[in-house]
């Protein structure tokens, strides 16, 4: 069997600096997501009601800031906004381990989903502004590879952490984390600045929140992102509740997620070429994911190693569609975007991101395992169904919206032509 060769590194320097900051950035990232829910609710003691409200003020502070961050980006500079927001978020994280109540912990989650939402946006214009249009996509592939890798390598090391339980290693934990911001936003000091690029005269402020044709984009994006946070809620609670898989399981599944992403993102991104092809990825995607969600649905009422079986190849499908999905998503997101107005557009991305995250596991939830009580809806094999359905529709309108939005501008941009 021929190995699978690990994928090139970025060509510019840009890119690799960002990639090695991402990498170091995202193993923190690792640190935190393992042991960050069992510190607040175990050390802290906050009730596990508390923790999510907090969490979800910050998904709303994100969501809010991310076009003023971007536009912040544009102005500013985004080299000087990523810097700043990295170093800014290391302090911050480092405050964790002060709260003692749910509202500073809502205060200072709130705090780095405004600096998460400036780091993003600053990042894509960063991308958009130092990196020639063949580059682009396949730097964002080759970035969501190593914060795949990242995350996945901190995660094994917080394994430590959880063995210990005590809380002097879960705050040790948490400012190692701290620790990788500060690192990441350093190293991005070497990557070369851009100037501001003024705003036309006369024009709108803010105008990606004008742009009505990319909104909608943006909303189709949204939906079809939903994908990535199944394997986080509906489908380890469809495992363990409605198939008679071991629970196990759930790890092998975002095993196989993780490799796939780390392997093969920046191949499945290198025919992404313009912001038309991107909008046919989406539309692939769509009915990708809606084959999965197929498979997923007959894993119920099997045994367990057929069930097994089934769930891992729903998987394997599942990161196909999530491969060229991403890179759908970098295409239009590149592809639509004025020079003048990266970081705003690249905060619209961020925003369509965030809203599919905060309807995405309630909404798949639902439909996957259904209302409950003796005359709701039973989800099951129609709930997958369905699920599937929304994906198909979101994709089959992106190409004609996309086709809406380039009518709309001067000139469509390549994003990606001859991406290697």
């Amino acid at each position: 069997m021929t190995a699978t060769p690990a994928p090139a590194p970025p060509q510019s320097r840009t890119g690799r600096v960002l990639a090695a900051a991402t990498l170091i950035n995202t193993f923190g990232n690792g640190l935190f997501m393992t042991v960050s829910a069992i510190y607040f609710t175990r050390s802290v003691g906050l009730p596990a009601g508390q923790l999510a409200a907090a969490l979800a003020v910050a998904a709303a502070a994100r969501l809010i800031a991310s076009v003023p961050m971007g536009h912040l980006a544009d102005r500013v500079g985004p080299r000087e906004v990523l810097v700043v927001c990295a170093c800014l978020n290391g302090l911050v994280t480092a405050s964790v381990v002060l709260v003692d109540g749910v509202v500073g912990l809502a205060l200072v989650l709130a705090v780095q989903g405004v600096l998460d939402a400036g780091s993003n946006g600053a990042r894509g214009a960063l991308i958009a502004g130092a990196l020639p249009t063949d580059q682009r996509v396949r730097t964002q592939a080759f970035l969501r590879s190593m914060t795949n890798l990242g995350i996945t390598g901190g995660a094994a090391a917080a394994a430590l952490t959880l063995h210990l339980d005590t809380a002097v290693a879960y705050k040790t934990t948490i400012l190692a984390d701290a620790t990788t911001f500060v690192i990441a936003g350093v190293m991005v000091l070497g990557v070369t600045r851009l100037a501001p690029v003024p705003a036309p005269a006369g024009g709108r402020r803010l105008v990606a929140l004008a742009d009505r044709p990319f909104l909608l984009v943006m909303l189709l994006v949204g939906v079809l992102t939903m994908q990535y946070g199944l394997l986080e809620v509906a489908i380890p609670l469809w495992t363990v509740q409605r198939t008679h898989a071991p629970a196990w399981l759930v790890s092998v599944l975002l095993i196989v997620n993780t490799i796939g992403i780390v392997l093969f993102q920046v191949r499945a991104s290198r025919d992404v070429t313009t912001a038309t092809a991107a909008a046919k990825a989406l539309r692939l995607s769509s009915v990708i994911i809606a084959v999965a969600c197929a498979i997923y649905a007959f894993a119920a009422g099997q045994g367990i190693w057929v069930a097994v079986a089934i769930m891992v190849a729903g998987s394997v499908v599942h990161v196909v569609s999530e491969l060229v999905l991403s890179a759908g998503t970098w295409g239009v997101a590149y592809g639509l975007a004025p020079p003048h107005a990266q970081g705003q557009y690249q905060g619209v991305f961020g925003m369509s991101m965030s809203l599919g995250n905060l309807v995405g596991p309630a909404l798949t939830t639902v439909l996957v395992l259904g209302t409950g009580g003796p005359h709701g809806f039973g989800g099951g094999l129609p709930g997958w169904l369905a699920l599937g359905a929304l994906f198909v529709v979101a994709g089959a309108a992106a190409p004609p919206v996309v086709s809406w939005a380039l009518r709309t501008r001067a000139t469509a941009e390549p994003v990606a032509a001859g991406a290697q």
